[in-house]
């Protein structure tokens, strides 16, 4: 159901269309909307702050603006809406309020929430990221293989997209079929393409696991904003959602992308490779001489050397025979167009349109990750074998470093059974290399080298009949992750991979124990190997590829150092020395280089306890601390470090790195701080207090606690008269006056807007009133003293340990709630009669609007009596409630109520109509005697009240002198000025203006010479009490006097005895009203 919305801003009132109350428990108008928002509005606790940012932010319609948040319906549940604006007509914002009716929205909204939560605050270089991942096949899955299976590969799907991105990326469910991931700081589109790459190729193999006739599977959008100024979840969610539509529609297994316009994965160059391997790539065709490119199967260009960079000058974004030839489709002698069945390389002739001839080519095509293929183009001159040998050679020495990189690499055949054990190193595996059968070998393993937990997972990845089925289904390889004995005795991760080539299978394994997730790429070796078998001098011990692996130091952000004890050498990267200056002392032994860098202050302690573990014990140890850097700058680094020891248990090198994660700590810290703190108090906000205060009882189960609500009394109007900087400043300053008065361990929240929460640990009654004494002291800013703000306090003396926190909390705010207007108290203490209070005023709001519909609210008249000649000259209209099973309701059970929750002034309107149709009535009954309404201090400032009673008049055709209106003294205190200019606005139509109440309040005599007042009306604490005195007397006596010297009508309310209405003739009053009279009657009696 949808329901329309009008909220103006200035007045802070919020209408939604009538119909609203058939699904909320909450009115159809609230005012104020924004300072009462949870309690008038009745939304959900920690959705307030999210409501509040977006209600007063500055709108851009250029596109939709919308925020979920949670209201209370009628059966006090709090489902989510959809609040949406779409316009601002003179301050006036219009919407509509929209229920979500699925359940499997409730994760993707709380997602949102939370990233909405994250833009409002991002830092403006850091740049956020939203993908949109669909499992295109999840309900095919459905149908076919049953909903319980497709919701468990849906679980598998989010725990590998997971495992794919980094820790700090936040993964959601956003439906059935549906996952959504939040980057943030990733600025390079080929990196967000290179992550929806790997994303891909994962759910490929993990879904592949589940049908064999599940090949295209996944659909993934992304949007991305590289201008932060305005960031909104709204604008992020549209673009994901539509780059995600338009990879839909394109084809499954693929991507678009969202900036400033929408790109397909084909606008793209290289998507599939990483960077990663396309530095590779160019370490392969920088050293040939001659003209020599790399395309990827759809023929992107994907890198030119120096040669070809040379003759051919440009970017590489497009296809080959684009940039190269100027074709506008594949050329018909395209290299790629040799190849057949498993070639390696190809001869070919090219026609070259620069030269006008043909010339020689070959192209060698390479297996790079998730198995996409690489071709390498180079021309060939006289000198032919030489180039060819460059190029060969530089793919040797990649092929070699591949194998080098594994620790296990052994060649199967199933029909034979037979193993041959190319490479075990750093295994303790059977030394005896000639034997051969696999049964054995594999039967040795699972007993002697893999750790007891995982000889499941390798029975299954080795096994023959497993491996024999992958093979005939079309698998191209089985992966797995187990832990093996390493030759000290510890048990490492390792990945084991088994690359199936009919009945011949290539098992290799690669240590990843000690390597970060950014740079572990666990398949990157099962699909490279397949180039490393083709060359049989792949089998050779060779020397490590130093240039590549210094360039992915530089790229990942590592700082890799290792210690050869037998050589006393020290091998640092050049990266390390640019991060750290290393000293001569640095490099005497295998510890100096760690003891001679220098951690943070702070995380002294921690670092040399882990140096302590690191000396004493041959394993893998990790730490994450602060360093001071060459210069000067103490940043975030993780340092992991392992000993190996050899023969005799010596020492034989001491291996680490150690990895920049400066940015991914301060957004882990900063994102704690927002979510733990409140950012205007520097106080912890209401969800950190819950748990912090559970903790805390537990803790200390003999203690005396009392949780303590307080708030600024008329803080609202601190607001109005300053602005919301004035406020804020309020906020700031009880929040210090709070924190500073805790003890150290104290515990204080700010809740929501001017309401704070406080744990006070307490020996007897005196020590709480003692506190917050101490807090009313304290407080003081001027803007809050002019406006006769002061702090109220609701207490809870946790008796019941039993309840929740949170219901602890709710009953220090009732009791503080119980005081509210109460100009002789600032506190009360929560008990049984507060509890029963509120249930039954909880039970009248949710009846009040239905009460107003069903007409049950109804008009009595107390008629004013003429003290000269004792006849009716007026009466006062009265609303009473007439209630279907309770009987009759007196103003004072439920008016109060209705002033602080706003819906006084729908009685007002209702009793103005009401009055002036009565009037009609008398008027046609010949009777001519004015009638007087209140007006309560709501309406002041927020309804047009001269226009209102003006269509009143012309609505019913009565008199404007004949409505009088009644205005209580104690505005009279406040905004002097606009009162003032209403009043004259209604005095200048014929209305008669009455002060209501008068002494009641801090109104003085001298006032009334500036006020447009026509009638004073005495209020009956005046007739009650101070008249019983002589001294009393002449007060009213000389009041009256000075009132008609003003020329004032005078009249007297609360009138029960003749005695006291013999006074107030003697004194020259002229109207009486009370009891004495008449009570309060319906219009039929008074008639």
């Amino acid at each position: 159901m949808r329901v329309g919305f009008k909220y103006y801003r200035a007045e802070d009132r919020m209408v939604f269309d009538p119909s609203v109350t058939k699904i909320l428990a909450g009115d159809s108008t609230v005012m104020p909307f924004i300072n009462n928002i949870e309690f008038g509005a009745k939304i959900h606790t920690d959705d307030c702050k999210r409501a509040i940012v977006f209600f007063t932010q500055d709108f851009d319609f250029s596109h939709r603006n919308f925020c979920y948040v949670r209201f209370m319906d009628r059966n006090g549940d709090f489902p989510w809406f959809q609040i949406s604006v779409a316009g601002n007509m003179d301050g006036c914002l219009t919407g509509s309020l929209e229920q979500i009716s699925e359940e499997s929205e409730s994760e993707r909204i709380a997602f949102f929430c939370k990233l909405q939560g994250f833009l409002n605050e991002l830092p403006i270089y850091d740049v956020p990221n939203l993908f949109a991942i669909r499992m295109t096949d999840y309900r095919s899955l459905s149908v076919n293989e049953g909903r319980d299976l497709a919701d468990q590969a849906m679980q598998n799907a989010f725990e590998v997209v997971k495992g794919v991105l980094r820790g700090s990326d936040v993964v959601a469910f956003g439906g059935e079929d549906t996952i959504f991931a939040y980057l943030l700081g990733i600025k390079d589109d080929m990196i967000l393409c290179d992550r929806a790459s790997s994303i891909i190729s994962s759910l490929r193999i993990a879904w592949g696991e589940y049908s064999e006739n599940l090949k295209e599977v996944v659909s993934i959008g992304i949007s991305t904003v590289a201008n932060n100024d305005n960031l909104n979840i709204s604008e992020l969610y549209a673009k994901a959602a539509a780059a995600l539509d338009a990879a839909t529609k394109r084809h499954k297994n693929t991507y678009a992308l969202f900036s400033d316009k929408i790109k397909d994965e084909e606008q793209f160059v290289g998507k599939n490779v990483s960077l990663h391997d396309i530095e590779l790539v160019k370490n392969i065709l920088d050293p040939v001489r001659t003209w020599a490119y790399a395309v990827d199967e759809r023929l992107h260009l994907l890198y030119k050397n120096n040669a070809l960079n040379e003759r051919i000058p440009g970017e590489s974004l497009g296809y080959c025979y684009q940039l190269i030839k100027g074709e506008s489709s594949q050329c018909e002698d395209c290299p790629l167009r040799k190849f057949e069945g498993d070639q390696s390389s190809v001869d070919s002739d090219v026609f070259s349109p620069g030269l006008r001839r043909t010339i020689h080519m070959r192209t060698t095509r390479l297996r790079m990750r998730n198995n996409i293929k690489v071709y390498i183009i180079a021309a060939t001159k006289e000198d032919i074998s030489e180039q060819l040998e460059v190029l060969n050679q530089s793919t040797r020495n990649y092929n070699r470093a591949m194998q080098k990189m594994q620790d296990i690499i052994w060649e199967i055949d199933l029909d034979e059974m037979k193993c041959i054990r190319i490479r075990e190193e750093n295994i303790l595996s059977m030394v005896d290399r000639r034997v051969d059968n696999y049964d054995t070998v594999r039967e040795y393993y699972l007993n002697h080298v893999v750790y007891p937990d995982d000889r499941e997972d390798m029975m299954l990845a080795t096994s023959p009949d497993r491996l024999r089925e992958a093979s005939r289904i079309g698998r191209s390889n089985v992966d797995s992750k187990v832990r093996l004995l390493y030759q000290d005795g510890t048990y490492h991760w390792y990945s084991i991979n088994s690359i199936l080539e009919g009945d011949k299978v290539y098992l290799v394994a690669r240590d990843i124990n000690d390597l970060s997730h950014d740079i572990v790429e666990d398949y990157v070796a099962s699909r490279r190997y397949i180039e490393i078998r083709k060359d049989n001098t792949a089998r050779n011990e060779l020397a490590k590829n130093y240039e590549r692996s210094e360039h992915v130091n530089e790229l990942t952000g590592i700082y890799v150092f290792e210690y050869d004890a037998a050589e006393k050498s020290y091998y640092l990267s050049t990266t390390f020395e640019n991060m750290f200056e290393v000293t001569e002392s640095m490099e005497k032994d295998e510890w100096s280089l760690l003891e001679g860098l220098t951690p943070y202050a702070d995380d002294r302690g921690k670092y040399e306890d882990f140096l302590q573990r690191v000396k004493n014990a041959s394993d893998t140890y990790e730490i994450t601390v602060r360093l001071i850097n060459r210069f000067g700058v103490a940043l975030w680094f993780t340092i992991t470090v392992q000993a190996l020891m050899g023969i005799g248990n010596s020492l034989a090198r001491v291996t680490g790195c150690i990895q920049d994660v400066n940015t991914e700590m301060e957004i882990k810290a900063e994102l704690e701080f927002r979510a733990d703190f409140d950012p205007l108090t520097g106080l912890i906000n209401s969800e950190k207090f819950y748990k912090d205060t559970e903790e805390r009882l537990l803790m200390r189960p003999d203690s005396k606690f009392a949780i303590i609500s307080v708030d600024i009394d008329r803080f609202r109007i601190i607001n109005d008269r300053f602005g919301i900087e004035a406020g804020n400043g309020c906020l700031r300053e009880l929040g210090r006056v709070i924190h500073s008065s805790l003890p150290w361990d104290g515990i204080a929240a700010r809740y929501q807007s001017d309401m704070f929460t406080v744990l006070f640990e307490y020996e007897d009654e005196h020590d709480i009133l003692d506190y917050i004494e101490k807090l009313t002291l304290g407080f003081h800013v001027e803007e809050a003293t002019r406006c006769g703000s002061t702090l109220s306090y609701g207490i809870y003396k946790v008796d019941d340990r039993n309840i929740t926190v949170r219901l602890m909390c709710d009953r220090a705010r009732l009791a503080k709630k119980n005081i509210k207007g109460n100009t002789l108290t600032n506190f009360d203490v929560y008990d049984d009669n507060i509890r029963v209070k509120q249930n039954r005023l909880a039970e009248m709001e949710s009846e009040m609007q239905i009460a107003m519909d069903r007409h049950e609210f109804v008009m009595y008249l107390q008629p004013k009596i003429s003290l000269d000649t004792n006849k009716i000259c007026g009466a006062e209209a009265l609303v009473r409630w007439m209630h279907p099973t309770k009987g009759l309701r007196m103003p004072g059970d439920f008016l109060p109520l209705f002033e602080s929750n706003g819906f006084i002034k729908h009685i007002d309107e209702f009793m103005w109509d009401e009055t002036a149709k009565y009037l009609a009535r008398l008027a046609e009954l010949r009777v001519d005697i004015p009638l007087s309404v209140n007006i309560s201090r709501l309406h002041i400032g927020n309804t047009d009240l001269v226009s209102t009673f003006t269509s009143l008049v012309d609505k019913y055709g009565i008199q404007p002198k004949n409505l009088e209106l009644e205005i209580t003294e104690t505005l009279f205190t406040e905004d002097t000025k606009s009162l003032y200019e209403v009043m004259s606005g209604l005095k200048e139509k014929g209305f008669t203006i009455e002060m209501d109440d008068f002494g009641s309040g801090y109104s003085s005599l001298n006032m009334l010479k500036d006020a447009p007042v026509d009638v004073i009306k005495i209020d009956r604490f005046f007739i009650d009490e101070v008249i019983d005195t002589n001294r009393g007397k002449i007060i009213v006596a000389n009041s009256i006097k000075m009132s008609k010297d003003l020329g004032m009508k005078v009249i007297a309310e609360g009138v029960e005895s003749r005695e006291q209405a013999e006074f107030l003739r003697d004194a020259g009053c002229d109207v009486a009203q009370g009891y004495y009279y008449s009570k309060p009657v319906p219009t039929e009696e008074f008639e």
